[in-house]
C-alpha cells in the first residue's frame, strides 16, 4: 500500500507522533488535516535529504535493512532483527535498544501497523522506499566522491585485445582444442596459443583455490580467461565433446575487418 492509503487507517496517535516529529502545523483534531500535512511533508525530497542527513551509523544501517527488503509486511521479529544487525555495528545487542530503532521507525514514517487480523504485523509504504535510497546514495556519492582517485599509472594496449582475440580464434580455426576434465585447455595448447598473444601470460600453476570471475577463471590467467569470457559470449567459440571449437558466428568474425 501507498503511504496516503496507509494513514487512512493509521491511528490518530501514531499520526500525531509523526506530525510531532516532522514539526507539521495544523489541526491536530482534524484527522484529515493531519493526513494532509504529512503527505505533504513525509514525501518531499527535501524533509527526505534531511532526516537521512540526521541519522546515525546504524539508523542509517537499520533504513537500509527496511527499504531494501522486499517484503510489504514484517513482524516485530523481523524488525527486532534487523535493529539488531544495525546495533552490532556498534556493537550493542540490547533488545531494549531494538525497540526505540523500532519506536524511532514508526516516529518517522517508515513502519506502520499491518491493517489485518494479525497483531503484531508491520508495514512500509511503497511509495516512501526509492526517495529514501536515492536521498541516501546522494549522500554517500558525497561522502565518497574524494576516496576513489584514478589508477596512478595505467598501460594503454591499444588495440592489442582485440588483435589477441583474433589470434585465438585463428588458433582455434586450425582444429578444435582438446579440453580436460576441469574443462580447460591442456598447458601444452596454452603455451602454444600465447606465444602468438601481444600480452604474454603464463599459465597457471597448480593451485587449491583461486578468486576471480568468468567462466574459467581458475584454469586460466587473467587476461586470458576474460579474453576467453568475451569470445564465449558472443558465441564465437563452443564447448562441446570435450573440447573448444570455433562457431559458424567465430568463423563470420574472422572474415570481417
Amino acid at each position: 500500500m501507498n503511504l496516503a492509503e496507509i494513514l487512512v487507517y493509521t491511528d490518530i496517535r501514531q499520526l500525531h507522533q509523526i506530525a510531532n516529529h516532522y514539526g507539521c502545523e495544523c489541526n491536530p483534531h482534524s484527522k484529515n488535516e493531519l493526513i494532509t500535512s504529512l503527505l505533504s511533508s513525509l514525501r518531499h525530497r527535501l524533509t527526505i535529504s534531511q532526516e537521512v542527513e540526521q541519522l546515525s551509523s546504524a539508523e542509517t544501517h537499520f533504513l537500509l535493512q527496511l527499504f531494501l527488503d522486499k517484503r510489504t509486511v514484517m513482524s516485530l521479529e523481523d524488525l527486532l532483527a534487523k535493529a539488531g544487525v544495525a546495533l552490532a555495528c556498534e556493537k550493542e545487542k540490547k533488545q531494549e535498544e531494538g525497540r526505540k530503532f523500532v519506536a524511532a521507525a514508526m516516529r518517522r514514517g517508515w513502519i506502520f501497523p499491518a491493517k489485518s487480523k494479525t497483531v503484531g504485523q508491520y508495514q512500509i509504504p511503497l511509495d516512501i522506499r526509492e526517495p529514501y535510497l536515492q536521498a541516501w546514495l546522494t549522500k554517500w556519492r558525497e561522502s565518497n566522491a574524494f576516496f576513489h582517485p584514478g589508477p596512478q599509472a595505467y598501460r594503454d594496449e591499444g588495440t592489442a585485445l582485440c588483435d589477441d582475440i583474433m589470434q585465438f580464434l585463428q588458433f582455434l580455426q586450425q582444429e578444435p582444442v582438446p579440453l580436460t576434465a576441469e574443462g580447460g585447455m591442456y598447458k601444452r595448447h596454452q603455451q602454444q596459443l600465447f606465444q602468438f598473444l601481444y600480452v604474454k601470460e603464463e599459465p597457471l600453476l597448480p593451485q587449491k583455490w583461486r578468486f576471480g570471475y568468468g567462466l574459467h577463471f581458475d584454469l586460466y590467467p587473467d587476461r586470458f580467461s576474460l579474453l576467453y569470457d568475451f569470445c564465449y559470449y558472443h558465441r564465437w567459440i563452443v564447448e562441446a565433446d570435450g573440447k573448444v571449437a570455433l562457431t559458424e558466428a567465430g568463423r563470420e568474425r574472422l572474415e570481417q575487418p
